[in-house]
């Protein structure tokens, strides 16, 4: 009777966060579009091929591989609506793995940063504020992580609305922030006023989702005792969902490398000014893609996978009767 009624419901969300992530792709690319339009007359291609290619490059490094395999992991993961007597011992795995990306973040922001300033030309890192930039987008990446264990609780409590309202609102301060300083200061200032942007864009879904959230903060990680046949444990991760998180998350390596070649190869071996021309073209010819097919990509995956949720819970579970603990 509640797996019938649950199918429903999750079809509806499901297909209402398609609706939303196609708007929301709409909205951020129409918007893109427009400051794309003035910025190619405001700052020279070196600066957008820095900033487009490069600082962007850097950013989704840290994000992808700090984030992504989570992510994936957390997609077989229950919905806390779901869970009865167990509904806490669940909740608390999920918040336990979904802290993850955070930890990851810090090593992986730090290592990519040094990595990035070390590798880099005499041309690029002689712009005005280059150091400054590349630490103001290391900000942002870690605001972004710091809310990922939000959006991994609304997205399980099918709450999609608060991901495109955080997005959306997050898209639009960041258009305004870099508009703003870019025609206020000179172009000596041009890097900041990217890297002031994406600042803001971080920010701006951390509070988001900490508004989406405000009834329960409480992201602590805490121990939760499985009561097994003969003995009882206490575990920080449920095992079989931690080591699939781990093996999802060196999946996400390769699939990064594989998404994002072709800005590593045009980062290190093209001129900026050319970097620029390429950027305006990929942001222009990918505009299908990112507006209708990858909203429908991430909505079938997050359907096919809750589909059969029930099955992995019973995997996962059925050897132990979990009982929660509140000891740190």
């Amino acid at each position: 009777m509640a797996t019938s009624s649950r199918g429903p419901s999750l079809l509806s969300a499901t297909l209402a966060s398609g609706s939303n992530l196609v708007l929301l792709q709409l909205f951020s690319r129409v918007v893109t579009f427009v400051l794309n339009q003035a910025l190619v007359r405001l700052v020279s291609p070196q600066v957008f091929g820095t900033t487009s290619i490069q600082f962007e490059l850097l950013l989704s490094t840290i994000l992808f591989l700090s984030r992504e395999g989570v992510r994936n992991a957390l997609l077989r993961a229950p919905s806390n609506k779901e869970s009865s007597s167990d509904q806490k011992v669940t909740g608390q795995l999920i918040t336990n793995i979904s802290l993850l990306p955070v930890l990851l973040g810090i090593p992986t922001a730090v290592l990519s940063a040094v990595v990035y300033l070390g590798s880099s030309s005499s041309t690029t890192s002689s712009q005005p504020h280059f150091r400054t930039s590349v630490a103001l987008y290391v900000l942002a990446a870690f605001f972004e992580l710091l809310s990922e264990p939000m959006y991994i609780r609304t997205q399980n409590e099918l709450r999609f609305h608060v991901r495109v309202r955080a997005e959306g609102t997050a898209v639009m301060l960041k258009t305004v922030v870099t508009f703003l300083v870019l025609i206020s200061m000179s172009e000596e200032w041009a890097l900041l006023a990217f890297a002031l942007g994406q600042a803001a864009y971080g920010l701006a879904m951390l509070v988001s989702f900490a508004i989406a959230c405000s009834g329960s903060l409480d992201f602590r990680p805490k121990r939760v005792s499985v009561a097994a046949q003969t003995r009882t444990e206490s575990l920080l991760f449920e095992p079989a969902l931690f080591s699939l998180t781990i093996a999802m998350t060196g999946q996400s390596l390769i699939k990064h490398f594989l998404t994002e070649g072709d800005k590593f190869l045009v980062s290190r071996l093209s001129p900026l000014a050319d970097q620029g021309g390429y950027a305006v073209a990929a942001n222009y010819g990918s505009l299908i893609a990112r507006i209708v097919f990858q909203p429908i990509e991430e909505t079938a995956r997050k359907c096919g996978r809750r589909s059969k949720r029930q099955q992995l819970c019973s995997s996962l579970f059925s050897s132990h009767s979990l009982t929660f603990s509140s000891s740190l």
